[in-house]
């Protein structure tokens, strides 16, 4: 049987033999497999499995359609920044105060000031009397 390794890695045996696992499909035996970190690294793979793999040709014309998709991608990210610049430009239009010919607004007076304002009015003028 044939095992398809995806990682690569080194397994070390008690007597002091180890084998390397390279990525690929490789056949091992039974003392390789029985190694308690194999199954970490590899996977069966029937021969139904290999024969059925695709040829190198149709692997080109998926890779062919799948750089074409990338470029599309690429240009509606393009379109999409442009867009995302605009409405950023919009939204800071919007947030700029609006010029008028109306005079500016009168601050409200503080409660502190109000509370001079009164004190002052309220205060009573001493008699000559006093004096």
């Amino acid at each position: 049987m044939k095992y398809l390794v995806s990682t690569g890695a080194v397994l070390r045996f008690e007597d002091g033999s180890q084998v390397e696992l390279t990525p690929g499909i490789h056949g091992f035996d039974k003392k390789v497999v029985g190694h308690w970190a194999f199954e970490a690294h590899a996977v069966p793979v029937g021969d139904a499995e290999l024969e059925g793999k695709e040829p190198d040709a149709d692997l080109t014309a998926k890779v062919s359609t799948l750089e074409n998709e990338i470029t599309d991608l690429k240009a509606q990210v393009v379109d999409k920044d442009g867009e995302i610049t605009d409405l950023k430009a919009q939204v800071e239009a919007l947030k700029q105060p609006a010029v008028t010919d109306a005079p500016p607004a009168v601050e409200p007076k503080s409660d502190q000031a109000v509370d001079e304002q009164k004190e002052t009015g309220n205060a009573k003028k001493q008699s000559s009397a006093n004096k």
